[in-house]
């Protein structure tokens, strides 16, 4: 009898379902709403620092390089900026290897990829509106899964926090620009929220992609093993057929370097290249070392050092917070970690962590600590205080050409 009582109080199954689609609904809702509002906010602050500079800041006149003129709207000039020409020009033109200098190969084939396909149906002169509402769209999509990530360690507030503090970074305004960082970031938030969930085909399928994105997409393979590993069993062929879809993840740099081996017979053309910007092969240690060498031993205080302090800084940021997340995520850890070190590895001379604030931008997994801190007012104050008038200031000279790469 009393077994009939408590098996009456359980819902049946038809409640208990609607009660799990009312949920998904309702945290699917707040998703929504939260990713839109910090694209509201990112757009926001892009647009509003864009008017004031081109109002307000003459255009780089210097002789150190000549700005490119894109002959659009300014607003959509905006964000048309170095890397973003070369994409233009690739989904235009596809790649060229001359042997002399820089060459398009050096820019990995998706993001140009689609903008190309965007031709097959659209006239060229709206190439570059497109090439910015896609880059908006592929960012507000990006959030989602972001969202989702930041979901598992803290609820909706630290998700929300997350997703505000990655907008207010201080080179967030990257992701405004003609770039693959809004890409990027939604094929390995997608990767990494996949692993956390143990769905490797779609990790796998996801991680192809990302590394046709760029380079160091290949690293998502780091946190794969790691949670292989954790769902090992004795039976090794069921290991082997859990874990068979990591070898989609380098495809996709094998799948270039098969093209760049066909068009041009140099499968390594990327990596040849990058002899022309300077890169050359260093430890990840002194490329640190040497950067804060330069900042204290330099006597100029340009738009070059500001960009040399932020690069150094934020590069120092990433790593200790990639060592405060590995207990509680080392899928993210190992990810921030080795995509860190990789580009560390093969810095400028003059500038050995050049561009590093924006590789580390894309390290979400990095941004989840500070959102759990950040539930104190006073402590959210402070980074915000330190992330939003650093971004204001790039931001506008990055939309005037002064060198903010």
């Amino acid at each position: 009898m009393i077994n009939d009582v408590a098996q009456s109080d359980q819902p049946s199954e038809p409640e208990q379902d609607a009660s799990t689609l009312r949920r998904l609904w309702h945290q699917h809702g707040d998703m929504l709403k939260d990713a839109a509002l910090a694209f509201a906010v990112s757009r926001l602050i892009f647009y509003s620092v864009a008017i004031i500079a081109i109002l307000t800041i003459p255009e780089y006149t210097g002789d150190e390089y000549s700005p490119r003129d894109f002959e659009t709207h300014p607003l959509i000039d905006a964000s048309l900026r170095w890397d973003a020409g070369w994409y233009i020009d690739i989904a235009r033109d596809g790649y060229e290897w001359t042997g002399a200098g820089e060459e398009s190969v050096a820019f990995f084939p998706l993001f140009p990829m689609l903008l190309k396909a965007a031709l097959l149906v659209i006239p060229d002169n709206l190439l570059y509106l497109f090439a910015v509402l896609l880059n908006h769209a592929i960012f507000f999509v990006a959030l989602l899964p972001v969202w989702l990530y930041a979901y598992r360690f803290g609820g909706r507030p630290v998700a929300q926090r997350t997703l505000l503090l990655l907008c207010l970074f201080p080179t967030a305004f990257f992701f405004n620009a003609v770039y693959t960082e809004a890409l990027f970031l939604l094929v390995s938030a997608i990767a990494l929220l996949a692993l956390h969930k143990s769905n490797y085909i779609l990790a796998g399928t996801v991680g192809f992609l990302t590394s046709l994105t760029r380079p160091t997409g290949v690293l998502l393979g780091l946190p794969f093993l790691i949670q292989l590993w954790r769902d090992r069993t004795d039976d090794w062929k069921v290991s082997v057929l859990r874990g068979w879809p990591i070898v989609l993840i380098p495809a996709g740099l094998a799948a270039y370097m098969g093209y760049l081996w066909y068009a041009f017979g140099r499968p390594l053309g990327f990596l040849e290249v990058q002899e022309a910007w300077g890169h050359v092969q260093m430890l990840p240690t002194t490329a640190i070392i040497d950067s804060f060498r330069y900042l204290i031993e330099t006597d100029t205080r340009d738009v070059f050092y500001v960009m040399g302090a932020v690069n150094t800084f934020l590069t120092v940021w990433a790593l200790v917070m990639a060592v405060v997340i590995i207990r509680s995520d080392s899928l993210g850890s190992s990810f921030a970690f080795a995509a860190v070190l990789m580009p560390l590895a093969a810095g400028v001379e003059s500038m050995p962590v050049v561009s590093m604030a924006r590789y580390v931008l894309i390290l979400f997994p990095l941004f989840i600590p500070m959102a759990i801190w950040a539930r104190n007012w006073s402590i959210q104050a402070l980074i915000i205080a330190a992330f939003l008038p650093t971004h204001i200031m790039l931001a506008a000279l990055f939309v005037r050409w002064y060198w903010v790469v």
